[in-house]
């Protein structure tokens, strides 16, 4: 055989891949083959099951949880957010379910014939109508007897037959206010008070009420305030500076503006007062 001579230019020897050929390719043995076979299989299984060890574990569904044994962190969402509803729920439900006393309730003891409310006269023995009108009333008229209410178990309100009220405010929240034009006005706080706070004005002074029993009468003359129990803030328009006005004493403001005043209440004025309920 001749030396084997360089490839040119990338070109293979004839000669060598003629002798190549001649040569042909040896036969594995049997006892080979098997053994290379079950040396792949055992490596087959092998990656298997590191793989399956080291792929992340699927989720399931809602019943997945997490390796400690507590719901994934969107689930304990859903949890949190289902209880807020449901405890939102029960508040809603108490609150809309709660009893609550009426605004305006009217005492049998009233003898009035009927009751003008923002100029709509109303019977006094239709009490449903009359509770209903008082929530929003502005102007109060009482004809044909006297009128007595009770405002959100807070404060019983007497009025005398020709009595009239105006500017009346009695909100929920916030002192009340109201003004008397003309008649008698007699007020018992009770303990459900405490805090609130009422106005009354008329013509002749300005009154600032935190729980006591007074009355009010107003005529041509002038507004006398009588004082029960209690104590009432009284500013005469005739007077330069608010005084109080304790229990048994009055103050009597002139519609002329001369000087207010100040002495023992009218024992008339204070029969009215004695009458009103304290609870």
């Amino acid at each position: 055989m001749s030396p084997a001579r360089e490839p040119l230019d990338g070109q293979v020897d004839p000669e060598l891949q003629r002798a190549l050929e001649r040569l042909g390719r040896p036969r594995a043995r049997p006892e080979f083959r098997s053994a290379l076979k079950e040396r792949f299989l055992a490596g087959a299984v092998e990656l298997a099951a590191t793989s399956e060890a080291s792929a992340p574990r699927a989720s399931t569904g809602d019943g997945a949880r997490s390796s400690s044994g507590s719901p994934p962190p969107r689930r304990r969402l859903v949890l949190l957010v289902s209880a807020l509803a449901a405890a939102a729920a029960v508040v809603l439900t108490l609150f809309l379910t709660k009893v609550r006393a009426p605004v305006w309730r009217v005492d049998r003891a009233s003898t009035a014939s009927s009751v003008l409310v923002d100029g709509i006269a109303i019977p006094l023995d239709d009490e449903a109508r009359l509770a209903q009108a008082l929530g929003s009333a502005r102007e109060l008229e009482v004809r044909g007897g006297s009128l007595r209410l009770c405002v959100r178990d807070e404060a019983w309100i007497q009025l005398a037959e020709g009595t009239r009220l105006s500017q009346m405010k009695f909100a929920a929240a916030g002192p009340y206010q109201l003004r008397t034009d003309h008649g008698s006005l007699a007020v018992a706080t009770l303990p459900d008070f405490s805090g609130r706070g009422m106005r009354v004005v008329t013509e002749d002074f300005d009154l600032q009420v935190t729980g006591t029993v007074f009355g009010v009468d107003v005529d041509a003359a002038g507004s006398c305030l009588c004082t029960l129990e209690g104590s009432v803030q009284c500013h005469p328009a005739g007077g330069a500076v608010a005084k109080p006005v304790p229990s048994g004493q009055m103050c009597f403001s002139y519609r002329d503006r001369r000087a207010p005043a100040w002495g023992a209440a009218h024992e008339a004025h204070l029969v009215p007062l004695r009458e009103l309920p304290r609870k």
